[in-house]
């Protein structure tokens, strides 16, 4: 990784990365193939097919990807898990491996 920026606030920001040719979801100002998916899925608890699915992290702008809660754009319904779910997805597609889990060896906290 050369740089990760953190950009956080109630709605996304796109000011960092507006040069980029990135196609955004009409709706929910999220990336669009992640956009249509929150859409489809009526599910508002942030995980099921937006979070699992590493190909709709992909966007327009080769090796640019947006992840956490910017990635759901306006949606309501992001978790941190499903962000966490996106990191592993993430990676997967990085070191082009369907089966890496970058959490599979990861120390468990225990309290």
């Amino acid at each position: 990784v050369d740089r990760v920026i953190s950009c956080i606030g109630w709605r996304p920001s796109y000011a960092c990365c507006s040069e980029l040719p990135l196609e955004l979801d009409g709706v929910w100002e999220a990336p669009a193939a992640l956009g249509r998916a929150l859409s489809a899925s009526h599910n508002v608890s942030g995980l099921g097919p937006a979070a699992a699915n590493a190909s709709l992290l992909l966007t327009s702008e080769p090796n640019f990807y947006i992840l956490g809660a910017k990635s759901y754009g306006r949606h309501p319904g992001f978790l941190f898990a499903a962000g966490l779910q996106q990191i592993r997805a993430l990676f997967s597609i990085i070191g082009e491996r369907a089966d890496l889990d970058l959490y599979a060896t990861a120390p468990q906290r225990v309290d």
